[in-house]
């Protein structure tokens, strides 16, 4: 259920005079949603975070291991004269 279709239920719900107790059942209904709606957003929103952040240390470390490697060429073909 999504978060519009709570919406659009309490208010519908809101309409048509409900009595107390079943206004108050619609609306921990919407709650609920709401909550487990915030939940799933924010679980989503570290995975992400998460899995951006596992890519940049994977490339940077690569970029880093390359780069050093590629220093070492350079400085060992320096050293034996050897022209790129």
């Amino acid at each position: 259920m999504n978060t519009l279709h709570c919406y659009n239920s309490t208010a519908n719900l809101a309409i048509f005079g409900l009595d107390s107790s079943q206004m108050t059942s619609y609306f921990s209904t919407l709650t609920t949603c709401l909550v487990n709606r915030g939940f799933f957003v924010s679980i989503t929103f570290i995975a992400i975070i998460e899995k951006n952040l596992y890519f940049w240390r994977l490339w940077q470390g690569t970029l880093i291991r390359y780069y050093l490697e590629t220093t070492q060429k350079i400085t060992i073909n320096y050293q034996l004269g050897v022209s790129l």
